[in-house]
């Protein structure tokens, strides 16, 4: 899935293997991210990516391989988006998204959505709680003194 047609093969059996490899291109992408991420979590030092790589699908195996600049950027990414501050995370996302949308243009596929979107998460810490998951601050004190409460319960509800 160069973009090039092979020798000997026809351009409609190629536009048929099209959406099989998007998932095989997807997951291969994901599986790298993971394993930088993963790397990281575990206190690795930064490697290179796993080429090529094997992607499970409905109908067996597939060895997937992508060009090893690319692997690198994409795990890359993972390893330093675990604990990447927002000024990090956008740069992250700015060489993950290069990257794939290089690889699925040099495909001719077209890429539905950016991976720094799926695959990166939008805040560190995740988001702050909402309000109808914090615990009902009114009756957790006995003794009827709830100004403390209602105090950190607005400072909640301004920020």
């Amino acid at each position: 899935m160069s973009g090039k047609t092979p020798e000997g093969f026809n351009d409609n059996d190629l536009v048929a293997l099209k959406s099989r490899y998007e998932h095989v291109l997807t997951k291969h992408i994901e599986l790298v991210f993971k394993e930088g991420v993963t790397d990281r979590q575990q206190g690795k030092a930064s490697a290179k990516p796993k080429l090529p790589a094997s992607i499970k699908t409905l109908r067996g195996t597939i060895d997937s391989w992508i060009p090893p600049q690319h692997a690198s950027a994409i795990y890359k990414a993972g390893f330093e988006s675990v604990d990447a501050s927002d000024i990090d995370r956008t740069r992250i996302a700015s060489y993950l998204d290069d990257s794939t949308e290089l690889l699925f243009s040099r495909t001719d596929i077209a890429l539905r959505q950016a991976f720094s979107e799926k695959l990166l998460p939008q805040e560190p810490g995740g988001c702050r709680p909402l309000l109808e998951e914090l615990p009902d601050l009114s009756e957790t004190v006995a003794d009827g003194d709830n100004d403390d409460h209602r105090l950190i319960l607005s400072r909640i509800t301004e920020s």
